[in-house]
């Protein structure tokens, strides 16, 4: 510890060493000096440094013993003691300066009195730093209610959490009301009587835009709840719906439940996918959707037509898309509709065969035309429309048109038409004035009378002709109604019926009065028949005339249009004349059948009486050689005894009066006489169809079916049938048996030809031929037998037109 200490040799690095901590030391001296506020005096500093900095060289230069070691660990700690106050004093400084510079207002408050503040809080309250430094913070708040708040939630916030946050008012030293955040923290955490340190943050423009967002917000959900128009908003991450509108839930059917949380795939919103495609493509470039015709499936799987709108729109930073469906399905049946009408229109008037013109009523021109129109003008529809209309139609003069210029609502009347080639057409008009498209127009029609003005006259000249011929035709003409008044009767039709003047038309005489009780019934039912448009046939009644004559009429009707009422045209004929020669004619008849008949039975017991001897003579003189002789006795006494049989068989025809009758009661009526066997007999005759024939007609089916028996060798089905057509009624009868060759087609209606008598076929040819029908064969020899009765058209008729 005694020992010497030997100085160190001088060394560069010892004098570099004094050099830097000196500089350093001064350094720092002179920096805390212009940071602090209230800097120790500078010349100490100064000597500190310097002796800091010798003492640094002493050590470094001498070999230290422990006397030196002892002294040098004492200044060493004077030196860091020194270091560490020179570090609080630039951590002081520095802290200063950032509080000064701090974006945010900052004091320190003890006891709620303002120890300092910095730059930031004068510019928020408008004070000086000198103002409210030493002040109460009362001094701050519009009301002494807000200070004590604060008060009170500052202290229980920092009792509880250590610091406190608060939003209230201030005043500003201009009278302003500003909203401020307030945070404060304890000097001393553990003795907040040491004082608080406030920061405080105006919020008061903040305030303002977030209410501004909530009013804004609320006018959008009020807007969104409320739209007519269906609303969604969805996320563009997820794709899913967060919010739907009332308005959307009604179109869809859907609960807003149902809704939100999924996507429109999943629910199956859009019927088409790839719209739905498409909107999404849309969507992803930022594009947008703006009136997209979209195809929507609702809840109960009906397809709307809606338009589709769409944009992202940026909400609480985030992205959405709202989007807006509007439903036009109904406004697009409307436009169908509308199209559809105004293609039916357009359809119409183009196919109208009457020439149509639609004018402005006030300046007389022409604004549509239909081809029709056209047509009968002569000219192209660019030269008709704009036309002044009295170019073409009437031609009026101006002024004088009924319909514009003398104020009527409907004209109809015939006017003239002036083609482009000048000729004038006569036309009948009908005009109506009416609104199309908010104007006032008139829609015009005509059509070309000049054909109807010539069946006019044809028409009149016809009439001439019809009364000259009805008036001096011998043949009665009679018109009624369907009750039977009397409406017209000729001259001829007076004569008849002794009736005063030259013709009837009285309307108010009923026809049954010329009718004999006994002809009424017949009447009634034949006026019936014409009345349901079957065609009469000529038909004989009793009737009586004015003067109390009893005549016989043969009439035939007809229904017809008189002054457009149906009515009933009946042509009559006075056959008294004729029906008493019938009458002496069916006398002369009954006489000369008797004698025919007394004359047969003579001569058939004569014939007896002559067969008796030759048989005798026959038995009495048996030579051989008189054989021959006695076969053609024989054979003579036989064909005199057909001829006798012919006689009384064809002495019936004509002699009873031909009527109608039923052909399937005849055909019932005829099966009866005859032995059918095992052969089957159809009879498809028509039970509503007639015939006017001889009540022998009978006799005709009865031979044909006797016929088909006899000669048709393996007859198993006859069959009768009718047909209408051509003017006439065919009755036929085939059968299936061996049919006539070809070369005895005519031959079997001749008398005497046949295995038989030959009288059978003969004899219905007879019959028929007395209301002229008429039988003929056209069988397929080997096929069958065909005969066909072929009646004429006026001479069969259908009771029940229904059945025709």
């Amino acid at each position: 510890m005694n020992e010497k200490i030997e100085p160190t040799p001088f060394d560069q690095r010892l004098f570099l060493i004094f050099i830097v901590t000196f500089a350093t030391m001064t350094a720092f001296e002179f920096a805390g000096q212009f940071f602090y506020p209230h800097p120790p005096d500078w010349r100490s500093n100064l000597i500190t440094s310097l002796f800091a900095s010798a003492l640094a060289v002493i050590i470094a230069y001498f070999p230290l013993n422990a006397y030196y070691t002892e002294s040098a660990r004492v200044f060493s700690e004077m030196e860091r003691r020194h270091r560490v106050e020179t570090d609080l004093r630039e951590s002081e400084s520095r802290l200063g300066s950032i509080i000064r510079v701090a974006p945010i207002g900052i004091c320190a408050v003890s006891d709620r009195i303002i120890q300092m503040v910095n730059d930031q809080l004068c510019t928020i309250t408008g004070y000086t730093a000198e103002e409210l430094t030493g002040t109460s913070t009362r001094l701050l708040y519009p009301a002494q209610e807000d200070y004590d708040s604060v008060g009170r939630e500052i202290c229980a916030q920092i009792a509880q959490d250590g610091s406190g946050e608060i939003e209230t008012r201030w005043r500003r030293k201009d009278g302003a009301i500003i909203d401020v955040l307030l945070s404060s923290t304890p000097v001393d955490p553990s003795d907040i009587s040491s004082g608080l340190t406030f920061t405080a943050l105006d919020i008061t423009e903040q305030k303002r835009a977030e209410m501004v967002l909530r009013e804004s917000e609320n006018k959008f959900a009020t807007v969104f709840r409320t739209s007519p128009v269906a609303l969604s908003l969805v996320s563009v991450t997820e794709g899913t719906f967060l919010d739907v509108n009332d308005a959307f839930v009604k179109n869809t059917g859907y609960s807003r439940d149902e809704v939100i949380g999924r996507t429109a795939e999943s629910l199956g919103l859009v019927a088409d996918r790839k719209d739905l495609e498409r909107m999404i493509s849309l969507l992803r470039d930022h594009r947008g959707v703006s009136g997209m015709e979209v195809r929507c499936r609702i809840k109960n799987g009906e397809i709307r037509t809606c338009l589709f709108s769409s944009s992202i729109t940026l909400m609480g930073g985030k992205p959405y898309v709202l989007s807006s469906v509007a439903d036009i399905t109904e406004g697009k049946k409307a436009e169908e509709a509308l199209r559809e009408s105004e293609e039916r229109f357009r359809t119409i008037l183009n196919s109208m065969q009457s020439g149509i013109v639609i004018i402005d009523s006030h300046t007389h021109r022409i604004l549509d035309v239909n081809p029709k129109a056209l047509e009968m003008i002569g000219e192209m529809k660019e030269s008709v429309v704009g036309a002044v209309c009295h170019n073409f139609i009437c031609p009026a003069e101006s002024g004088k048109c009924p319909v514009m210029d003398l104020g009527q609502a409907i004209d109809s009347s015939e006017r003239i038409l002036l083609t482009s080639r000048g000729q004038k057409i006569p036309i009948l008009k009908s005009v109506i004035k009416t609104m199309l498209g908010g104007r006032e127009v008139l829609v015009e029609s005509f059509f070309d009378v000049t054909e109807r003005k010539k069946a006019e006259e044809a028409l009149r000249e016809s009439e001439e002709k019809f009364r000259t011929v009805v008036e001096n035709t011998l043949d009665g003409i009679l018109i009624v109604s369907m009750t039977g008044e009397i409406l017209f009767g000729n001259r001829a039709l007076a004569n008849i019926f002794d009736a005063e003047g030259k013709s009837h038309r009285s309307g108010t005489t009923n026809v049954m009065k010329y009718i004999a009780p006994e002809s009424r019934s017949q009447v009634l039912s034949d006026f019936s028949q014409v009345a349901q448009g079957i065609d009469s046939y000529p038909m004989t009644y009793r009737a009586i005339t004015a003067t109390g004559r009893r005549i016989w009429v043969e009439c035939i009707g007809k229904r017809i249009l008189f002054q457009n009422l149906p009515a009933i045209l009946i042509s009559m004929k006075d056959i008294s004349s004729r029906k008493h020669m019938e009458e002496a004619i069916l006398r002369a008849n009954k006489k000369l059948n008797l004698l025919s008949g007394i004359t047969r039975h003579d001569i058939n017991n004569q014939l007896q009486v002559l067969n008796g001897y030759i048989d005798l003579l026959h038995m009495t003189v048996p030579d051989p050689s008189f054989e021959d002789h006695f076969s053609h006795i024989m054979e003579a006494s036989s064909r005199i005894t057909t001829m006798i049989r012919f006689t009384k068989e064809y002495e019936e025809i004509g002699v009873h009066a031909a009527l109608w009758q039923d052909l399937h009661a005849l055909m019932n009526s005829a099966v009866k006489g005859a032995t059918l066997g095992q052969v089957t007999l159809k009879n498809d005759l028509p039970a509503s169809t007639e015939v006017f024939a001889d009540p022998l007609i009978v006799k005709v089916f009865f031979n044909l079916i006797d016929n088909a028996l006899r000669h048709g060798n393996r007859t198993t089905t006859i069959r009768f049938s009718f047909e209408a057509g051509n003017g006439h009624g065919i009755i036929v009868c085939e059968d299936d048996g061996s049919g006539v060759p070809e070369e005895n087609k005519e031959k079997i209606f001749t008398r005497g030809f046949g295995k038989n008598t030959g009288l059978g076929l003969a004899i219905s040819r007879e019959i028929l031929d007395i209301t002229g029908i008429t039988i003929r064969e056209t069988g397929e020899p080997g096929r069958g037998a065909r005969f066909e009765i072929v009646v004429p058209e006026e001479a069969y008729r259908f009771v029940n037109p229904a059945e025709e």
